[in-house]
């Protein structure tokens, strides 16, 4: 679970890192580009935005979407899978870059216990954003616990067009009512990986 005071940490330590790897370089290196970046590349400043995604209209009469019920295991675990909802949504953004129309996909498999009690959902919710300039394409995977705690992972969108070599980050920061989410989050110029580790 994502936690501010973590959050300042992680950054005073990457920080931290960064200046005594800073300091280790040679001065000649020309000030404010990227060393070992094509062409010493100038990287743009990260702009924070904020607004709300509205509910909209399914593409397709219900969303186009099917669910299906399979009884699984020897116990009577039923599993109830929801597959290919489209969504024509809105949103209000601070930042024109991220104006557009929107589709929303959304596809889920959910548990129920013999004893009829809901148990854990998997989500996953896939964004496109398409305007004159570019398109921004990515998305987000959910769980919802048993006991109904929900977790969510940043939603993550990558930049097509004039966006190319642009990322998204947002995350939901509230809800005005049941169609209405308030977001927050920032444009940055790349992302860090995943990097996989490999001993030697």
């Amino acid at each position: 679970m994502f936690s501010p005071a973590k959050a300042i940490t992680a950054v005073a330590l990457v920080f931290g890192i960064g200046g005594v790897l800073l300091i280790a370089q040679p001065f000649d290196q020309p000030g404010g580009t990227i060393p070992g970046a094509a062409n010493d590349v100038v990287p743009q400043p990260p702009a924070e935005f904020s607004g709300q995604v509205v509910c909209g209209p399914p593409v397709l009469p219900d969303g186009g979407g099917s669910e299906t019920t399979v009884d699984i295991g020897d116990e009577g675990l039923v599993l109830t899978r929801y597959r290919g909802g489209t969504w024509h949504q809105h949103i209000d953004v601070t930042d024109p870059r991220l104006e557009g129309d929107i589709y929303q996909r959304w596809e889920s498999d959910g548990y129920a216990v013999p004893d009829g009690e809901t148990g854990p959902t998997v989500a996953a919710m896939t964004w496109r954003i398409e305007n004159d300039e570019g398109a921004w394409q990515g998305g987000q995977m959910e769980l919802v616990l048993s006991d109904g705690t929900q977790l969510q992972s940043l939603t993550t969108l990558t930049g097509e067009g004039a966006y190319e070599g642009l990322t998204a980050l947002m995350g939901v920061v509230g809800f005005e009512d049941g169609c209405t989410a308030d977001i927050r989050g920032v444009i940055v110029e790349g992302v860090p990986a995943h990097e996989p580790y490999h001993p030697e």
